[in-house]
């Protein structure tokens, strides 16, 4: 057997940062990948190396990164550092993860895409949503049609954070860039789109509210609202319409840091199909996991869809809050209201839990929950394109593409008008 691969971390407040919450526990629970050196460019690293098992704290991360003993150099810490330190883990000859965003404009993430290529090395970058199970889940049922011809999609993301949190931060390179990534991890790139900012939280300096519109290369309709600085967020969430039904992905918090569920509208008309319809279900009736008690009424107040969608009315939900307050909402099949409310409702509607297969899963049983998992996913992706030579993603050639469409976007926000790409 070979011997594991050896990996240098690399960021700033490594005893209470990033890497701490999902670098280091992702190396201690996965099989073939230590953690070797530790680096901050701040202060000295020794007490994280002693903490973490790490057999060498460097001195600086020129050290780590051109260490002729470290195999992987993780670049996990803030985004202004990481175009020199991926250079020169590049030039020499290290595989390389780095966290997203890859650097801070396009041109210099083409041409670290183009060094690595030249490196021959394998390299990954931090967008964890790529590896969520229920992600790739949903990309695989999409492939197999599922639902049958995509229609459109729409697309929230609103994590919550406070506004003291998210100022100084910018929305659409972090936390929208990755729910935009998603989309086009299961449906494609986008063909042309329109974007508008706006600012609401005050003493943000970016915008925290982004909105993009506008077609896939399919010709599949967007609709997206991101949003930063709201201390109720209710997560990400991503809906996606097609002519026998539809697929629903949704997250209370960040997808990769806590895992997604998938959600099947099937049409009246349409039948079941493929994947889904070959692996056991839950229907909606049953409770999603969720510091809820809810009770529903069928049909109180509402009338079934006449259309030929979807066979249900709505129900006025009646639910007790985590803090003992009573809540009502009204809920429509196929449209879950807020977790907070809705999670374990006994809905009478046509929406199912998919459970997601276990073989989306594998691998990382012994990391905990969490962020670790997700970032756990991401080496093991690495580790599994190194060992076999084969390619791997998330790459540089994805954050290329991320940082293009974010670019877009901001031009188009900036000129007021849709822009079409190629």
């Amino acid at each position: 057997m070979s011997r594991a691969m050896r990996v240098g971390v690399i960021g700033a407040e490594l005893a209470r940062g990033w890497a701490t919450r999902a670098h280091f526990p992702a190396l201690q629970g996965l099989p073939g990948i230590d953690l070797f050196a530790v680096a901050d460019p701040e202060q000295p690293a020794t007490a994280v190396a002693e903490e973490w098992g790490a057999q060498l704290a460097c001195a600086s991360p020129t050290e780590l990164a051109t260490h002729r003993q470290v195999d992987i150099v993780t670049i996990a810490g803030p985004v202004p550092g990481h175009d020199d330190l991926v250079r020169t883990a590049l030039s020499a000859g290290k595989h390389v993860f780095c966290e997203w965003p890859l650097t801070t404009n396009v041109q210099s993430a083409i041409e670290l895409r183009t060094l690595a290529a030249q490196s021959g090395v394998h390299h990954v970058v931090g967008l964890r949503g790529r590896a969520d199970p229920g992600v790739r889940f949903v990309r695989d049922l999409l492939a197999h049609g599922e639902i049958g011809e995509v229609l459109g999609v729409t697309l929230s993301a609103a994590p919550a954070t406070s506004p003291e949190s998210a100022a100084g931060k910018s929305l659409l390179t972090g936390d929208g860039g990755q729910a935009l990534d998603i989309l086009r991890f299961c449906l494609g790139e986008l063909a042309e789109l329109s974007a508008t900012f706006a600012t609401r939280c005050p003493g943000t300096i970016s915008p925290d509210q982004v909105l993009v519109q506008g077609l896939l290369e399919s010709g599949v309709a967007l609709s997206a609202h991101l949003q930063a600085g709201a201390p109720g967020g209710t997560g990400f969430r991503m809906e996606v319409q097609g002519r026998r039904g539809a697929l629903i992905l949704a997250c209370p918090g960040r997808i990769g840091e806590q895992e997604s569920t998938v959600l099947l509208a099937r049409g009246s008309r349409g039948g079941a199909s493929t994947m889904a319809s070959r692996a056991p279900t839950v229907s909606a009736e049953a409770r999603i996991a969720s510091p809820v008690t809810a009770t529903a009424e069928p049909g109180a107040g509402a009338s079934p869809d006449e259309s030929e969608g979807f066979e249900a009315a709505a129900s006025r939900v009646t639910g007790t809050r985590a803090d003992g307050r009573p809540s009502t909402v009204l809920a429509v099949p196929g449209h879950l209201p807020s977790w907070e409310t809705a999670a374990t409702l006994e809905l009478r509607s046509a929406l199912e839990v998919l459970p997601v297969p276990e073989s989306y899963r594998s691998g990382v049983a012994a990391v905990p929950a969490g962020p670790a998992q997700g970032v756990a996913r991401l080496y093991a992706e690495l580790v599994r394109a190194v060992r076999t030579g084969t390619p791997q993603d998330p790459d540089f050639t994805t954050a290329v593409g991320l940082h293009c469409l974010l670019d877009t976007v901001a031009e188009a926000a900036s000129s007021r008008r849709c822009r079409s790409f190629g």
